[in-house]
């Protein structure tokens, strides 16, 4: 019993050190780093291995924009829509409203206009707002930002 006092808060420290850790820049690129389309696609993973990494990938992208971080989750949803798997259109849709934060509207605009013309919700992903929705918010980032209109 004692043995089992004396580990307690170092294990407790060490689980606390490590969770910070993973959460911090560097961990994120760990993570990353190992469930990168590279890393698993040079040594020949199967399929189920392929799906449970761009799963992966898209909740470490969700993490990332929910902690307002932009630059990084851009280059894991890039990463995550590589593999192609079931994720991809969620990932893409993601992926336009980081670019919108990001302060790219054109680019934005592009990826939603290749959401309306996929009409991935009704067909493909279910995760994807309608082309109703993606209509307005593309027309709100057109309007906010003078995409498409001709400088003076």
């Amino acid at each position: 019993m004692r043995l089992l006092g004396r580990l307690k808060w170092p294990a407790i420290i060490a689980v606390v050190v490590g969770g910070c850790w993973l959460l911090s820049d560097s961990g994120v690129g760990y993570l990353h780093a190992r469930w990168s389309f590279d890393a698993w696609s040079a040594q020949g993973a199967d399929a189920a291995a392929a799906a449970a990494n761009e799963a992966r990938l898209t909740y470490l992208g969700g993490f990332l924009m929910n902690t307002m971080r932009f630059e990084l989750a851009e280059d894991v949803m890039v990463d995550a829509m590589r593999y192609e798997g079931e994720n991809y259109w969620y990932n893409l849709y993601r992926l336009a409203k980081v670019k919108e934060k990001l302060d790219q509207p054109e680019a934005a605009c592009e990826i939603l206009d290749t959401l309306m013309e996929e009409n991935v919700n009704s067909r493909l992903d279910r995760r994807v707002p309608g082309n109703d929705v993606l209509d307005l918010r593309r027309s709100r980032l057109q309007e906010v930002h003078e995409v498409g209109a001709e400088a003076p």
